[in-house]
C-alpha cells in the first residue's frame, strides 16, 4: 500500500500519523516529513531503517535506528550513516541483514554456553568446600572440560546457520538460554 504524501494535510498530525501507519510506501516526501515518519514509526515500537543519498536525508538518517547511505550519495550522508551501499544495489541489503542476524544469534548462543560453563565451574568449586571433600581441580581435568564443553560446543554453535529475527534484550536472552 502506497501514498503520495504531497496530498496529505501536513498540519493535521493525527491524519498524517494514521496515513503513515496504514501505508508502507511513501512518495513525494519532504525532508521534514521523512524525519516525522521516522519519529512516528519509532514511537510505535518499530525498528526503523532509512536509506538516503542526499543532504536532505541527513536528519531522518540520524533519527533512524539503522541508516544506510548510497555509495554515490553526498559525503554528509555517508559520514553519518551506519552502512554505505558501495554499489548502490539494494538487493545486497537482504543478505547483509541475514548475515547480521546470524552473527548476533550465534554470539547469543555461544555466550549462553560460556555462562553455563562458568556457573557449573563455580558450583564444582563451592560444593567440595561446603561438603568438606577434596576437589577435582587438576590442569588435565580443566583442560578436558573446557575443550569438550566450550571449545567444540561453541565451534558447532558458531557454524550453525541462524537467520531468525532478533527479539528481546540480548543479555536477558543469553541468561534465559544459559538457565
Amino acid at each position: 500500500s502506497y501514498i503520495d504524501l504531497s496530498t496529505i494535510d501536513q498540519t493535521n498530525k493525527e491524519e498524517f500519523k494514521h496515513e503513515i501507519l496504514t501505508h508502507h510506501i511513501y512518495g513525494r516526501v519532504t525532508p521534514d516529513q521523512k524525519a516525522e515518519i521516522v519519529d512516528i514509526l519509532r514511537a510505535e515500537g518499530h525498528i526503523v531503517g532509512m536509506t538516503g543519498d542526499g543532504v536532505n536525508d541527513v536528519i531522518s538518517l540520524k533519527k533512524a535506528d539503522c541508516s544506510i547511505a548510497l555509495g554515490s550519495g553526498a559525503p554528509a550522508t555517508k559520514n553519518i550513516s551506519s552502512f554505505i551501499l558501495l554499489d548502490d544495489n539494494f538487493n545486497n541489503m537482504k543478505d547483509a541483514v541475514l548475515q547480521g542476524r546470524g552473527v548476533i544469534n550465534n554470539v547469543q548462543r555461544s555466550s549462553s554456553l560460556f555462562i553455563m560453563k562458568d556457573v557449573l565451574w563455580l558450583i564444582m568449586m563451592v560444593l567440595p568446600i561446603i561438603f568438606g571433600i577434596s576437589h577435582i581441580y587438576e590442569a588435565s581435568v580443566i583442560t578436558l572440560v573446557n575443550l569438550l564443553i566450550t571449545g567444540i560446543g561453541s565451534l558447532f554453535l558458531t557454524l550453525e546457520p541462524s537467520t531468525e529475527r532478533i527479539q528481546g534484550d540480548f543479555f536477558k536472552t543469553v541468561l534465559r538460554k544459559a538457565v
